[in-house]
């Protein structure tokens, strides 16, 4: 949850769905009234809900307290979810940030020479797609994160975010932070390590219709 947001208000009590509702009163009379409308689970409604949260809830505790888990990944994840359009996608975006960023995705100064000619883009594309094993993975990214700069530097004519890229964005940040997750559970690598072998993870590019049809 963001402590920087206010709340949203729980809605009215007069917007509920109401039914009528005949009870005993304390003389023992019957008496009728209105209640808000429940929908009961049956079974096996309950059993699929709750199955395998315990195990989940353990595989993020654990992961919250590795190298992984350091940065805001929580944080914007939520956001995300509280957020709609163009913020929902930006979130999600910096979801994918928060987990594989680094200093030197912006700083050359702190890479291998081999690596200079890389641009931060660039460098996170291939991070995405190797912690993915999927090099659609990292073409989803880069046309997201141009979709991203262009509303970002104020490009005028820009169509309204669409389903398909919000659930493109949403998809990707999900995955990677569930990858995150199995890789803080499973070894608890250190974060600089990891990084630097997802960034040598090399895997043929696809090409632009492709990878949006595979993703």
């Amino acid at each position: 949850m963001d402590l920087a947001i206010q709340p949203a208000v729980p809605p009215d009590a007069v917007s509920l769905t109401f039914e009528p509702a005949i009870y005993q009163s304390h003389d023992g009379e019957e008496a009728e009234d209105e209640r808000p409308s429940i929908l009961m689970l049956d079974s096996d409604d309950v059993q699929g809900l709750t199955q395998g949260l315990p195990e989940a809830w353990r595989k993020l505790e654990t992961a919250r307290i590795t190298d992984l888990f350091q940065t805001p990944i929580e944080h914007f994840m939520v956001r995300a979810y509280a957020s709609s359009g163009i913020d929902e996608l930006l979130a999600h975006m910096t979801v994918l940030e928060a987990a594989l960023g680094e200093e030197a995705d912006h700083d050359r100064k702190l890479r291998p020479k081999a690596e200079r000619d890389l641009s931060a883009t660039e460098r996170m594309a291939r991070k995405v797609a190797g912690l993915l094993d999927d090099p659609s993975a990292a073409e989803a990214y880069r046309d997201l994160f141009r979709m991203r700069s262009l509303f970002v530097h104020g490009r005028a004519g820009l169509a309204t975010i669409s389903t398909d890229q919000r659930v493109m964005a949403r998809r990707l940040a999900r995955r990677v932070a569930n990858a995150l997750l199995d890789r803080a559970s499973a070894s608890a690598p250190v974060r600089s390590e990891l990084l630097t072998q997802l960034l040598n993870h090399h895997l043929p590019r696809q090409s632009h219709s492709s990878a949006w049809a595979s993703f």
